[in-house]
């Protein structure tokens, strides 16, 4: 890395290859942490979107079986996509195969704690 560095400065050029690894990995640290900041902030407007719409009556979405899992606690749980708002949860103590599409109606939320507890309509 030394001698790469030397053969830089030599060469006049404006930084060091260890230079451009530092900033590198400075750029990509500094993404990583704004991706999972935005993940974070996605989901919060999503939960409070959530939130707004069961005070205004509508509990009801229908859901896309995604896979499911079978734990000793629960039985099986199926992990369900809920594509009017683009978010994933899981309906404990429920079974069918994936791409099974259902309805599924909300019946706990925590949106501080960004959890959604849902059950099966159908």
């Amino acid at each position: 890395a030394d001698a790469a560095d030397a053969r830089a400065r030599e060469m006049g050029l404006p930084y060091t290859p260890r230079e451009v690894d530092a900033r590198a990995q400075h750029v990509t640290a500094r993404s990583q942490r704004q991706d999972r900041l935005e993940s974070i902030s996605s989901r919060y407007w999503t939960m409070q979107y959530l939130a707004q719409s069961m005070r205004d009556g509508v509990d009801r979405f229908d859901a896309i079986a995604l896979t499911r899992e079978t734990t000793d606690e629960n039985g099986t749980a199926v992990l369900v996509l809920l594509p009017a708002i683009g978010m994933r949860a899981w309906v404990r103590e429920f079974d069918c195969e994936p791409g099974t599409r259902l309805r599924v109606r909300v019946h706990k939320l925590h949106a501080h704690r960004a959890f959604i507890g849902l059950i099966p309509c159908n």
